[in-house]
């Protein structure tokens, strides 16, 4: 079930969503698991046992899930060189 937090992130990709792009990027590996868990939210995956084990077993100690999740939106959802000096030129 992992696969469905790295399909966010390709959907983010596809439709040219920069915001949450932005967002995803932003996010540190210590709090991927609140950002799942904000996920999981939105889509309205109800609180229970099978939420929790999911969860519990994808954030377990021998677990690497996180990391390649984040390592994939820190690969993919990078800002462009020229977004970044457009903001920091605006402000």
């Amino acid at each position: 079930m992992s696969s469905y937090f790295f399909d966010i992130i390709t959907e983010y990709i596809n439709y040219d969503r920069t915001e949450n792009m932005a967002q995803a990027y932003a996010v540190e590996l210590i709090d991927m698991k609140s950002w799942c868990e904000e996920m999981l939210d939105l889509a309205q995956v109800p609180e229970g046992h099978f939420r929790t084990a999911f969860l519990n077993e994808m954030f377990s100690a021998d677990s690497d899930e996180p990391y390649r999740l984040w390592r994939y939106i820190q690969d993919t959802c990078m800002p462009d060189e020229d977004q970044e000096d457009d903001a920091t030129t605006k402000n």
